[in-house]
C-alpha cells in the first residue's frame, strides 16, 4: 500500500474520487500518511481561448479525527491557457 497517492479528475467527477481518498485514508490503517487531489475545470468563454483550471487538495492522514484525514492545503485558482 503507498505511503503517498495523486488523484485527478474533472470537476464533474470530484465526488467519486473523494470518496476514494476517503477509503485509502481510512483502510489503510496509517500507511497512506497523504492523498493529493486534483480537480481539472475547462473553461470555454466565447469569444476567448480555452482555460484549464486546477484545484489543489491535500490531505494528510489523521488517526485521532473521526474521518481519520485532515486537508491540510487548498489551492484554487491554478490557471492554464490554451491559444490557438
Amino acid at each position: 500500500m503507498p505511503a503517498l497517492i495523486i488523484q485527478s479528475c474533472w470537476a464533474h467527477e470530484y465526488k467519486h474520487m473523494f470518496d476514494e481518498m476517503q477509503e485509502w485514508m481510512k483502510r489503510g490503517g496509517g500507511v497512506v500518511q497523504m492523498a493529493i487531489l486534483l480537480k481539472w475545470t475547462l473553461e470555454v468563454p466565447e469569444p476567448g481561448d480555452p482555460v484549464l483550471h486546477v484545484e489543489v487538495e491535500v490531505f494528510e492522514y489523521a488517526p485521532k479525527i473521526e474521518t481519520q484525514y485532515r486537508r491540510t492545503l487548498h489551492e484554487v485558482g491554478v490557471s492554464l491557457w490554451f491559444f490557438d
